[in-house]
């Protein structure tokens, strides 16, 4: 696993010279004393009584309060002020296929002279996740020194590249899935997360490459692909699966980032954007938040979901800019409860949100927010490449343990356990927006759990008798659960969960195994991936307001057969 290790970011030389006084600030100052030193003149007083009483006036703007100086306030209000009168349509190019040579193809989009590709890190499915407060434990990891190498080929070099991690503690704000937000507290417990990079070329850096390659537009896309593909490829060589994705799949991101909301409806306030019913708030990271070395803070803010965007660009002295951004999703314009290092993009927040999308970068300036680090520095920030599922318990050194239990790359899952132990599973799974079926010999037992749910289309109960009369109503739920029936032909898209009595170990080579012995033992072995763990799963008294009543049913024996 990996454990905490350095990393170091410095501002650069310019960086306070740049944040003390702003180009904007000292204009402002600089016209102060000018207009003070010409009227000065007009009425017939000596230039220099002029600049002295300009100076006089022009320094309390200059004096910072809460971080920031008058002027520097006077003039994000009046930038704020001119970009909403101005309320600059969101346009943006469509993006296009460019077929590659060993098949399928390459999405791109031009957005103004630049081209933007993008690939996606697959995530490993069944790996064991492990938390402390504040931060995750994982080898499955981004890793950004490999991509910031990348940015700098030998005949080309990309503009930059922003590193998209897209997540959620949760499955919506229904009423279970903030019990289970609740249970996680501190824990950066990112159930789903999934991670992209988006690299930008720009023709006018790679004059020869693009010359190389046939010129002119021909050339252009040529380089793009090979840079993109080498980027690809050095990520699967490391063991890290890459897909270059292509035009529909790039759409299919841009949709999931800006949550399925219509980007013509966007609206920007001070402090957050509205699009539609959602409301982004948008923070820019400092060397204080930076210096949390898996990057795990951003993940547990309440929301609905979370952008981490993490911008890299080569700096000429043979490091790296990095600056971070992080977009909070939720139903209410109220400002979110941030930890220390964060800053509220106020007056920037429309192009803090375009930031995170795959699209031409917003910001003509991130002096305020960007650092310098180096490639070591970098292999020291474990960004999470994948959600960690669902919390599953405590392991012996009281860590927390989370796998995916459910979902798309889990097929099958074997649970040897109680029926609370199995319930509370199922409660979890909920939590994260799976829709379940429970095939049961003892529906009597299930039922008050569904009645507690109060949505057949979330949890339906179906007796052993049912049979092929629920057959065609399987089709609308992503995990069937077998608890004493015998297992029928099913969708290939479901989760398949069975339900065995504690200690029955039928070693069925299901994707996840959670084996829970015969004596009433608290711990449960988890295997998946791979990996085994053992992790005591104790459920709050919230869910036990759904589960409890499973505490009173007999518990099947481990020599008694399935049906």
């Amino acid at each position: 696993m990996t454990e905490q290790s350095s990393f170091d970011v410095h501002a650069p030389d310019t960086f306070w010279a740049g944040r003390w006084l702003p180009t904007p600030v000292l204009l402002m100052a600089e016209f102060v004393v000018l207009v003070v030193t010409v009227i000065a003149a007009i009425v017939g007083l000596p230039w220099c009584i002029g600049v002295i009483v300009g100076v006089v006036l022009a320094v309390p703007i200059l004096v910072r309060s809460r971080g920031e100086s008058v002027a520097a306030r006077i003039s994000a209000r009046m930038g704020f002020l001119r970009r909403r009168v101005a309320d600059p349509e969101f346009w943006y190019e469509a993006p296009f296929d460019v077929p590659l040579a060993e098949g399928g193809s390459c999405g791109m989009r031009w957005d103004g002279d630049r081209v933007i590709t993008m690939v996606r890190i697959e995530a490993n499915p069944r790996a064991l996740t492990r938390f402390v407060p504040g931060r995750v434990i994982t080898d499955d990891v981004v890793p950004l020194d490999l991509i910031a190498e990348c940015l700098q080929q030998f005949d080309i070099e990309l503009e930059s590249a922003d590193i998209v991690s897209h997540g959620a503690r949760a499955y919506g704000n229904g009423h279970i899935a903030r019990i289970y937000s609740q249970i996680l507290g501190p824990l950066p417990a990112t159930a789903f997360r999934s991670v992209t990079v988006v690299l930008r070329l720009n023709p006018l850096d790679n004059a020869d490459a693009i010359e190389r390659r046939g010129g002119g537009s021909t050339g252009v896309l040529k380089t793009a692909v090979v840079a993109t593909r080498r980027v690809a490829n050095r990520l699967s060589g490391k063991g890290h699966a890459a897909t270059i994705l292509t035009a529909a799949e790039i759409n299919s991101v841009f949709s999931a980032l800006m949550e399925g909301t219509n980007p013509d409806n966007m609206s920007e306030s001070w402090d957050h954007v509205q699009v539609g019913s959602m409301h982004a708030h948008n923070y820019y990271l400092d060397e204080t938040a930076l210096s949390d070395t898996d990057l795990g803070a951003p993940w547990t803010v309440p929301s609905l979901s979370t952008v981490l965007t993490l911008h890299l660009r080569p700096a000429e002295s043979g490091e790296y800019f990095l600056s971070v951004l992080a977009r909070f999703n939720t139903l209410t314009p109220e400002p979110v409860r941030v930890p220390d290092g964060f800053h509220s993009c106020n007056g920037r927040q429309r192009d803090a949100f375009v930031a995170g999308l795959p699209l031409a970068d917003p910001f003509h300036d991130r002096s305020v927010m960007e650092y310098l680090t180096s490639t070591e520095s970098l292999a020291a920030l474990a960004l999470p490449a994948a959600g960690c599922g669902q919390l599953v318990g405590a392991d012996v050194e009281s860590r927390a343990v989370a796998l995916s239990l459910v979902g798309s790359n889990v097929r099958t899952v074997e649970i040897a356990g109680t029926l609370n132990l199995c319930q509370q599973v199922v409660l979890r799974a909920i939590a994260l927006g799976a829709r379940v079926m429970v095939n049961t010999d003892r529906p009597a037992h299930w039922m008050p759990m569904a009645h507690a749910v109060g949505d057949p289309r979330i949890l339906a109960v179906a007796g052993a008798a049912a049979g092929s009369q629920v057959a065609g109503q399987r089709q609308g739920y992503s995990v069937l659960v077998f608890d004493g029936v015998a297992q029928e032909a099913i969708s290939a898209e479901a989760t398949i969960i069975t339900v065995t009595a504690p200690g029955f170990d039928a070693d069925t080579g299901a994707d996840v195994t959670l084996l829970q012995r015969a004596d009433a033992n608290p711990w449960v072995t988890v295997r998946s991936g791979g990996e085994t763990s053992q992790v005591v799963m104790v459920a709050t008294d919230d869910e036990m307001r759904y589960v409890g009543s499973s505490l009173n049913a007999p518990e099947r024996q481990a020599d008694t057969p399935r049906r």
